[in-house]
């Protein structure tokens, strides 16, 4: 069965550079705008229970995860994440569980003149990020993480992961990423019992 990101128009069917796709268990979709009407759709009308997979398309190119499982793949590859522990691997990613609690946003400019108060440029769209949370369990080394993952699509700065972390102990280890399957990166991350970190990655 092949994935409709795989065959979907990677390309905005309205100005705005990129668009949020949703994609269903029956082979049906929903997206930001409709291809043929350009009508919006609402994000809150997402049917979260019966996604597989969720990302963006645009400017020829498709942005995404598997929902089960949490994988990215992002322009043809595939980015797992991890949390090593005295040689002990947490998947972060790959969990036999929907990672559908998904979120998707734009962070946009304007500039106004600080006397008259009148807009000088309009609102211009900067970033689009795209990602979901999740909550990740190893009962057997009594370690509860809950986990944050968003790539961003930015104008001014090369694309980027974002990565929250916040366990239930303390924690000394390193954040494993992996790139179609081989380890690119590995950052050295302690943590204190229900103190978050975070990190912005940038995509290789």
């Amino acid at each position: 069965m092949i994935a409709i990101f795989q065959t979907i128009h990677p390309c905005s069917p309205v100005e705005q550079e990129f668009i949020w796709h949703a994609e269903y268990e029956d082979q049906t979709s929903l997206t930001e705008y409709d291809f043929e009407t350009k009508i919006e759709n609402s994000f809150n009308d997402i049917k979260k229970d019966s996604l597989v997979r969720f990302g963006l398309v645009g400017q020829g190119q498709r942005y995404y995860f598997e929902v089960n499982g949490g994988i990215f793949k992002i322009a043809g590859k595939m980015y797992e994440f991890s949390y090593v522990e005295n040689d002990r691997e947490h998947a972060l990613t790959g969990q036999q569980y929907k990672y559908n609690d998904i979120a998707s946003f734009k962070n946009a400019e304007m500039y106004i003149d600080p006397i008259s108060l009148e807009t000088v440029v309009d609102a211009t769209i900067t970033d689009y990020t795209f990602g979901y949370k999740s909550v990740i369990e190893d009962k057997g080394n009594n370690l509860r993480m809950h986990f944050k993952a968003l790539c961003t699509i930015s104008y001014d700065n090369p694309m980027y992961m974002n990565v929250r972390l916040v366990p239930s102990r303390d924690c000394d280890g390193e954040l494993i990423i992996k790139r179609n399957g081989q380890i690119v990166d590995r950052i050295p991350s302690e943590f204190k019992k229900n103190m978050a970190r975070e990190l912005n990655w940038i995509i290789q």
